[in-house]
């Protein structure tokens, strides 16, 4: 070979190298970009060098491209398979609501419940007015007998009440001079005492009531809409070896909940009771083939 060839053929060999490597990348380096359509190259001079020449020739030559695109194929190739031992994550949430009106029997439900609290307020309404009526009448008795006026005048609403009251003021009649002022006193204690007694039985009646509007005004009006709703949250990681062993740890997490629109839950506000229910899973699964 001669020695003015050798020059030449170097920088062929060098051309070609140089073409083709630009387009190789290593596992794991990005691809490289498309080559652009062929543009054919446009030259001003009447003639071209061979150096040019022998460029163009090398750059568009079918067989160094198409080798050049298969370098691209297999580094996708190894890419893809290189891929499948990636750790992975994988996740699902859901959320489901639900609302319907109620029927016509937990409708009837909720207004008997409201009227039992009615009936209630009304008895122990009753049951205080009863008892300051009582009151009145002992407090009409204790002054006629401290002024000295006549016991027949004295008329107790309670059959029981009278009865007794009688019995002690024949005993204050019957009694001697001497001791009708322990007689008289021992009337008196005894209406003293039923007062008390009823003054007690006023004031819880009193309680009772106001207790039975507060819970009716806590109840409010009736619920007319049922709502349910339902929440899920999956996940799930995977990870797969060289060796074929898999492991995937996962969480599963689900939560319902009851409620009737426009009232708390509580049933004393009016609503259907019960707890939020959460029900969590955490585990995972471990795969080594044998063989």
């Amino acid at each position: 070979m001669s020695t003015s060839l050798r020059p030449t053929l170097i920088s062929i060999v060098m051309l070609a190298v140089a073409l083709v490597l630009p387009s190789v990348a290593l596992p794991g380096e990005d691809f490289p970009p498309p080559d652009p359509g062929y543009n054919p190259p446009v030259f001003d001079q009447p003639e071209i060098t061979l150096h040019d020449a022998i460029r163009v020739t090398l750059e568009f030559e079918p067989t160094i491209r198409i080798r050049t695109e298969s370098v691209t194929t297999q580094l996708g190739v190894s890419q893809q398979a290189t891929g499948q031992f990636d750790l992975a994550l994988t996740g699902t949430i859901s959320y489901e609501l639900i609302q319907e009106e109620m029927t016509a029997a937990e409708k009837l439900d909720q207004n008997n419940k409201r009227d039992d609290l009615r009936k209630d307020i009304d008895d122990a309404n009753a049951d205080l007015e009863r008892a300051q009526e009582q009151i009145d009448e002992i407090d009409l008795a204790t002054g006629i007998l401290e002024g000295g006026g006549d016991p027949s005048g004295i008329d107790l609403s309670d059959p029981l009440m009278q009865a007794q009251l009688d019995v002690l003021l024949a005993a204050y009649r019957a009694a001697p001079p001497e001791d009708q002022a322990e007689a008289l006193q021992n009337v008196l204690d005894w209406l003293e005492d039923r007062r008390n007694l009823l003054v007690i039985d006023r004031n819880l009646a009193a309680v009772e009531a106001a207790a039975g509007r507060e819970s009716l005004r806590r109840l409010g009006g009736i619920a007319e809409i049922e709502r349910t709703q339902t929440g899920t949250l999956s996940l799930k990681l995977f990870k797969q070896f060289r060796t074929g062993i898999t492991f995937s740890p996962f969480l599963d997490i689900t939560g319902n909940t009851l409620d009737w629109v426009g009232k708390r839950n509580p049933t004393e506000f009016g609503g259907p009771g019960g707890v939020d229910s959460y029900t969590s899973t955490v585990g995972f699964s471990f795969v080594i083939p044998f063989g």
